[in-house]
């Protein structure tokens, strides 16, 4: 999945006051790295992202913000198939001199966990579990925002035809408590459930050219103490792509950030507006 503490920065950015505004739109996930390695009946993987933005110095004075996203991954081969568990840490922050503004909070830590159970022929089950815990970065003195969210799914994949297509299909449901805590008053909790359905499908053209392409459609549920944000609504998002591979480097190509297939993204659902994804990948072995 996405980098939480990248995306959570950004959001908070926009609403932060003075010249942090205008790093919402400037700040990107750079560099975003990925290393993996097999180890006996084990794969060992770690993945690092950083956001980082400034503004042009005013007398001497600054605006910046920073994001660290640091993700630890296992695959282990078990009886019942392949197990994966990952965990996710960030941490997020923002100023002004200027303005005399500093954040607060903004760490989280997300633990997802799949399991790819063979069931016949090319065909593999696929439960997940997803649980985290997310604090805001805000300005300090103001309403501090806290989320605490678990996902539960299942799907399957499927091999198929002699150019070993594959076939990717699933259901999820996710549901987030997001409590606000204002410096004076009553907290204001409110929870969102989010029932998604995953389709995806990849097929190699030849020896150094895959096509693939997926779509995400959801519901969601709010209720909660904030009226404004009670209500029912559906959307529908998705992506299709390719993959070039020469010798030991892949080059993946995605248009959308709804993402469908195995590897460093595993499986997810980001619903933002349409952009280039490039992720370039060197076998070491």
């Amino acid at each position: 999945p996405g980098p939480v503490g990248f995306s959570a920065l950004r959001d908070a950015l926009a609403g932060a006051g003075g010249n942090l505004p205008a790093l919402a739109d400037r700040i990107r996930a750079f560099p975003d790295l990925f290393l993996a390695k097999k180890m006996g009946d084990m794969v060992i993987g770690g993945r690092l992202v950083l956001g980082l933005a400034s503004s042009e110095p005013v007398k001497d004075k600054v605006a910046k913000a920073t994001s660290v996203d640091v993700g630890l991954g296992v695959t282990k081969c078990m009886a019942l198939g392949d197990l994966d568990v990952g965990l996710r840490l960030f941490k997020a922050s923002f100023s002004d001199e200027a303005a005399n503004i500093d954040s607060k909070n903004g760490i989280g830590l997300n633990l997802d966990a799949r399991l790819m159970m063979p069931r016949g022929e090319g065909t593999k089950l696929v439960p997940v579990l997803g649980l985290r815990y997310l604090s805001e970065p805000v300005v300090s003195g103001a309403a501090e925002v806290s989320h605490v969210g678990v996902n539960l799914g299942l799907g399957f994949n499927r091999t198929t035809g002699p150019k070993k297509a594959l076939l990717v299909s699933g259901v999820v449901c996710d549901v987030d408590m997001e409590t606000t805590s204002p410096p004076a008053g009553a907290e204001v909790k409110v929870t969102t459930a989010t029932l998604s359905y995953l389709g995806g499908y990849e097929r190699k053209l030849n020896s150094w050219l895959t096509a693939r392409g997926g779509a995400r459609a959801t519901m969601t549920v709010v209720t909660g103490d904030d009226p404004a944000r009670n209500g029912i609504t559906g959307n529908f998002f998705y992506n299709f792509g390719i993959r070039v591979a020469y010798k030991k480097v892949l080059v993946d190509m995605l248009l959308s950030r709804a993402l469908l297939h195995r590897g460093p993204y595993i499986i997810s659902g980001s619903g933002a507006n349409m952009a280039t994804n490039v992720c370039l990948t060197y076998l070491l072995h």
